[in-house]
């Protein structure tokens, strides 16, 4: 009876561990712990009695066949109120047995991030959670966002044995969640050889998901790090009519060349706290960092403007399959400067012989009306 209880015990505790994912996935829902408790116990008390009345039939059937004959007593009768008792003490036992399990979830919470796998990243939960709350905070400017609901993806857990770079030995499961995107269109590749990026931080990334776009999603640009890049990325994926990602750091100071060639409906930063330090964002160009304002905006200073005429031979135009650069060569320096292509904004970016824009080349013809703005710190010149 002793090895059987003990046997039965470990039993418990297997089942408990296999199905305290399941029972995560439940808080995630909004079901209050006091309802996971109550399904945790009903889950464990069916399954005991289901396998108790099984016992019990067995052992009935089998009895003057095959019990009686090897029990140390004979003549032993079990009636059914026998049977009850033992039924009824089974239960009992394995409320006891469940107690600290229901109060190592009771103190507990969600696992965000494993212990062992990849300890300095959230895990695949944890990016459901931190996408979702970056979503809802969009929502308010973009309340044709959907947050992602994790009933309609395939949840999971992988045993994990060893570390991910090192190799060093573990014993650790790791949630997985599989989402459904096959409409979804990856235009990654077209830009890898053209679009320009930190040597160092070299993560680029460019989605569409027509489902999304049909629904009104916006599209974003987003400026993130290595909690998103390993899985974050699959959530704004699925919740984004275009995303646009670039690995920040360095990048983040190129917004405007970012921003000139998508012109998402939004830009996001996602960075850890450890990052904000000389190591990953230079503090000499953090503090140097300008963006331009709006043409707008600058107009409704009441600044003074001048009208030139542009000199056409100082336009220089390089298209390339999926980008197209644009330079104004000046010995004129600026504040600000910015360009119109038939009534579109672009911000112009400085550079040793002037100024130039990177765009789209299905945005760019040349029988475009082009219009030069710049800011020199006092006045406004239009150039036409």
């Amino acid at each position: 009876f002793a090895v059987s209880m003990i046997g039965f015990m470990f039993l418990l505790k297997y089942l408990l561990d296999s199905s305290k994912y399941e029972y995560t996935v439940y808080s995630i829902l909004g079901a209050s712990k006091n309802k996971v408790v109550n399904l945790m116990y009903a889950e464990t008390l069916l399954l005991t009695c289901s396998i108790s009345l099984l016992a019990i039939a067995v052992h009935r059937i089998l009895y003057d066949i095959l019990f009686d004959k090897i029990n140390i007593m004979s003549g032993i009768r079990y009636r059914w109120q026998d049977y009850g008792i033992i039924l009824l003490f089974i239960c009992v036992i394995t409320i006891i047995c469940a107690l600290p399990f229901v109060m190592q979830y009771t103190k507990g919470s969600l696992v965000v991030f494993n212990q062992k796998y990849d300890a300095n990243h959230w895990n695949d939960l944890g990016a459901y959670c931190g996408t979702n709350a970056i979503l809802q905070e969009l929502q308010e400017d973009f309340p044709e966002i959907e947050l992602n609901d994790i009933e309609d993806f395939t949840v999971s857990e992988v045993l994990q044995t060893s570390l991910p770079v090192s190799q060093f030995p573990i014993d650790e499961l790791v949630p997985e969640i599989e989402i459904g995107l096959d409409e979804l269109i990856d235009n990654t590749e077209l830009f890898k050889d053209e679009i320009e990026m930190d040597p160092s931080y070299q993560t680029f990334g460019y989605y569409e998901n027509p489902e999304k776009i049909e629904d009104g999603s916006p599209s974003a640009l987003v400026f993130q790090g290595s909690y998103m890049n390993n899985y974050g990325y699959k959530y704004l994926e699925n919740a984004f009519g275009e995303y646009v990602y670039v690995h920040d750091y360095q990048n983040v100071f190129d917004l405007d060349y970012y921003f000139n060639i998508f012109k998402p409906d939004c830009v996001i930063f996602e960075m850890a706290e450890y990052t904000f330090s000389d190591i990953y964002f230079e503090y000499d160009k953090m503090m140097e960092l300008d963006m331009n304002p709006t043409i707008s905006e600058i107009e409704s200073w009441g600044l003074s403007e001048d009208w030139q005429v542009l000199d056409t031979e100082d336009i220089y135009v390089e298209n390339k399959e999926e980008l197209t650069r644009i330079f104004w060569d000046t010995d004129d320096v600026f504040k600000y400067v910015w360009v119109t292509l038939d009534g579109e904004e672009y911000d112009m970016i400085e550079t040793e012989t002037g100024y130039e824009l990177t765009l789209l080349t299905e945005n760019y013809s040349s029988d475009m009306n082009i219009e030069i703005i710049a800011y020199d710190g006092s006045s406004i010149i239009v150039y036409q």
